[in-house]
């Protein structure tokens, strides 16, 4: 769905990051904000999601962002951030979805092989008749 943006400074253009706290960084989510705040100019924060520490989960932060002129991002505390197109709209367009299925990996649906099932059906009347057959042939 998306490209991780591995560049820096960063370019124009719309991006989502998602950052956890971690107990050798328990402060990555306030960081993220504090980098943002700090970088009004050049950064427009669109939309934030925060899902608090929980059940020994750490603290998230879902973000997606503009950048309006280049722009250096931390990617060494947060990660770097991924191309948000523009039907992104919240954590749930990310991760939400499952991926797409790679092309030529796909099984047919059972609806794809109704059609094909009665020629199956013939097709293996057909052979094994042939081999009874070749049996009776080679017996008598």
């Amino acid at each position: 769905m998306s490209e991780q943006r591995q560049t820096n400074p960063l370019p124009i253009g719309r991006y989502w990051v998602d950052v956890s706290d971690t107990p050798k960084a328990p402060t990555l989510v306030d960081d993220f904000g504090a980098w943002a705040d700090s970088n009004t100019s050049k950064v427009h924060v669109e939309t934030t999601e925060e899902t608090p520490a929980e059940h020994g989960n750490p603290r998230r932060l879902f973000a997606i962002f503009s950048v309006s002129a280049p722009v250096f991002f931390p990617a060494a505390n947060f990660g770097f951030p991924n191309d948000a197109p523009p039907n992104v709209h919240s954590e749930q367009d990310v991760f939400g979805a499952p991926p797409p299925d790679p092309p030529g990996l796909q099984l047919p649906s059972f609806g794809d092989l109704a059609g094909v099932l009665p020629l199956l059906l013939i097709l293996a009347v057909v052979l094994a008749a042939g081999n009874s057959r070749r049996r009776s042939e080679a017996w008598g």
